[in-house]
């Protein structure tokens, strides 16, 4: 083999002779003693801002009240209920006041799992959110990263509004409802020829997934998730770093927005996001003449997303143009600033079984129409 090697080498034409020094030349001036004591430097810089990154969430999580169900969202709704009542008797009309649950999906209500099939709802979830449903004073959202075809598949039994690939496409509550895409493009067929974006890092994308044992692609409708789970931590982490930052140009071209979230990176429209599809959910509630008595949000992650939803969730609480109680809540050690706290995705999923025991309409008991009509003399 070494005799074959130089063999080769010494049979090599001039100009494959000049190609391969040049390669290897740049290659030794480029990766020089000063680069890898820069970036040696670099990645320790980097380990102390995750250490401290991680005290200020301890911290803050510790600053959370914990969530109590019963003072934090059914005490509150009570007294709006009375109030609203109290005002419908010198009104002709009111607006039907309602709740408006705002959950996320993946590591909030269910471990997130890279695998299609291993991050299906659990029968126990699917039960508590089909009696969160049922309340016709409740409005229950759901936002997710996956598609509108698999959430469908999942929740068809249910009448759940439901946000697909990070607020790329909203369905409304309801049995009937219909997906609206809030992103122009992204033909029914599935083809990518209207996302040019996704033309122009498919190639990058399949290489780094070919030379990343344990990592996949996942490409959607509107969206790509470069799943790293099941590859070497290290080696993963490192690979999503410098995957990041071939797409950076990319993502300035054409207005898509890359983001690494746990053990996914996640390429997408900038023109999109969990804000946005609230937006639009807020326009169509205002539209049916709904009054937000409640608004609650359960969020688990770390990432930019959930801290907008949040903030902008901040901005109505302290707004005078809606007459709504906002409970921010996390779930998880999570670095978000919100008003409560859970610890565990078990806890979130009984939180919302307290509440629906705790809300559930009281049956009308005798003498109830007497108290009802003493009030309306």
């Amino acid at each position: 083999e070494l005799a074959s090697a130089l063999h080769d080498a010494l049979s090599l034409d001039q100009r494959e002779r000049e190609i391969r020094h040049w390669k290897l030349y740049r290659y030794v001036t480029t990766y020089t003693a000063s680069h890898w004591a820069s970036s040696f430097v670099t990645e320790l810089q980097l380990i102390a801002r995750r250490v401290e990154q991680q005290l200020a969430l301890e911290m803050q999580h510790a600053a959370s009240r914990p969530l109590n169900v019963q003072r934090d969202l059914i005490d509150p709704i009570c007294s709006s209920s009375r109030a609203s009542f109290a005002s419908s008797l010198h009104e002709s009309r009111a607006s039907s006041q309602i709740r408006l649950f705002l959950l996320t999906y993946e590591d909030t209500l269910r471990p997130a799992h890279s695998l299609l099939h291993l991050d299906a709802p659990s029968a126990q979830l699917t039960s508590t959110l089909a009696q969160l449903c049922a309340d016709k004073r409740n409005r229950v959202y759901l936002f997710s990263a996956r598609s509108a075809r698999t959430l469908d598949s999942w929740f068809s039994s249910m009448p759940i509004g439901l946000v697909a690939e990070h607020g790329s496409a909203v369905r409304a509550f309801g049995r009937d409802a219909k997906w609206v895409k809030l992103l122009r493009g992204g033909g029914d067929s599935g083809s990518d020829a209207s996302l040019p974006w996704l033309q122009q890092a498919k190639p990058i994308l399949q290489y780094f997934t070919e030379r990343t044992p344990g990592s996949h692609l996942e490409v959607k409708k509107f969206s790509v998730a470069w799943h790293f789970d099941d590859a070497h931590p290290q080696f993963g982490s490192w690979q999503a770093y410098e995957l990041r930052e071939h797409l950076a140009e990319i993502c300035t071209q054409f207005g898509a927005e890359v983001m690494v979230d746990k053990k996914k990176l996640i390429l997408k429209p900038a023109a999109v996001s969990k804000v946005s599809a609230l937006r639009h959910i807020l326009r169509s509630l205002e539209k049916d003449g709904a009054q937000v008595s409640l608004a609650f949000a359960l969020c688990s992650g770390n990432a930019k997303p959930d801290e907008d939803l949040f903030s902008f969730l901040r901005d109505i609480n302290s707004s005078t143009a809606m007459n709504c109680h906002v409970v921010s809540c996390k779930v998880g050690s999570s670095s978000l600033l919100a008003d409560r706290a859970l610890p565990s995705i078990t806890h979130a999923i009984e939180a919302l079984d307290a509440f629906n025991a705790g809300s559930a309409p009281l049956r009308r008991k005798p003498g109830h129409q007497r108290t009802r009509s003493s009030l309306t003399r």
